[in-house]
C-alpha cells in the first residue's frame, strides 16, 4: 500500500519545504535548488540535509515560526508530528497487505507497519531480498507511518541461521507487542 496521489503531493510539498529551509539555514549543499518535484532530485544530495534536520530538531521549530502565517493547521500539525519520528537501523522483514513491516534493529526493538509514499515499498525491495538491513527514519503522516523519503539499504547477505533468528524475533515481538501502525 502507498499514499493516495493527493497525500503524496502534500507530503512532498511539506517535506521538501522543510529540507529546503534546513539546507539554506545550514548551507549544507549550497548549489542545490530543491524543487517540489521529488523525481528531479538526487537522493544523495538530500541525505546530508535530512541528517542535519534530524540531528537538530530546533530547525523544525524555527521553520514553523518563520512560516506560521503560511501553514494551515494540517501542515503545521504534520510538521510538529515529525518530532515523534523513529530513526535508526531497521530490518525490513516482510510485506503485508496494508504495509511493510520494519523491525527496529536495537535491543528490544519494535515492529512498525510502514506505508510506501508514491510506490509500494515492495517495488523497491522485493520479497526475495528480505529480510534486509536498512537505515531509515519513520515519520507519522495522514494517520499512518511512512519513511522520510530516503531508505538506505545495507548490502549484507544474511545466512539461513541469521534469517531464522530474525524470523523468530519477528514472531516474538509480534505476539508480545504487535505491529505499531501509528506514531
Amino acid at each position: 500500500m502507498h499514499l493516495r496521489e493527493i497525500e503524496v503531493k502534500r507530503f512532498y510539498h511539506t517535506w521538501l519545504g522543510l529540507l529546503e529551509f534546513t539546507n539554506r539555514k545550514h548551507n549544507i549543499v549550497p548549489e542545490l535548488k530543491i524543487t517540489r518535484d521529488p523525481k528531479v532530485l538526487n537522493p544523495q544530495q538530500l541525505l546530508p540535509i535530512k541528517d542535519k534536520l534530524w540531528e537538530d530538531e530546533s530547525v523544525i521549530d524555527e521553520y514553523l515560526k518563520q512560516n506560521e502565517k503560511i501553514f494551515d493547521a494540517t501542515e503545521r500539525d504534520t510538521i510538529i508530528s515529525w518530532k515523534r519520528r523513529v530513526s535508526g537501523k531497521f530490518i525490513i522483514m516482510k510485506h503485508l497487505k496494508n504495509y511493510t513491516v520494519f523491525m527496529h534493529a536495537e535491543e528490544g526493538g519494535k515492529l512498525y507497519g510502514v506505508t510506501g509514499i508514491s510506490n509500494l515499498i515492495e517495488d523497491m525491495f522485493p520479497s526475495p531480498s528480505l529480510p534486509l538491513y536498512a537505515e531509515a527514519t519513520l515519520v507519522p503522516f495522514a494517520g499512518r507511518i511512512i519513511y522520510d523519503s530516503l531508505i538506505e539499504p545495507y548490502q549484507i547477505r544474511l545466512g539461513p541461521g541469521i534469517r531464522k533468528n530474525l524470523n523468530n524475533d519477528y514472531r516474538n515481538l509480534k505476539s508480545v507487542h504487535g505491529i505499531v501502525t501509528v506514531l
